[in-house]
């Protein structure tokens, strides 16, 4: 299955994806990330029950700060 991420594809050898098993395989492990899916933001709650198929689209923000 190819999913876009942040506008580039990315290839997953399941047939559909959870935010939280996306998220594991890109190696996302911080704590401060927003997700939209479909024009909305996702609630990290909702992460387990929103799931991914073949040819969707997800932005995935790292929030992150430095001093």
């Amino acid at each position: 299955m190819q999913i876009k991420v942040n506008g580039n594809i990315q290839d997953f050898d399941e047939d559909r994806l959870s935010i939280t098993q996306l998220l594991q395989k890109m190696s996302y492990t911080s704590p401060c990330i927003i997700v939209k899916f479909k024009g909305e933001t996702i609630k990290r709650e909702d992460f387990e029950q929103v799931f991914l198929i073949d040819q969707d689209e997800i932005l995935v923000i790292h929030i992150f700060a430095g001093g």
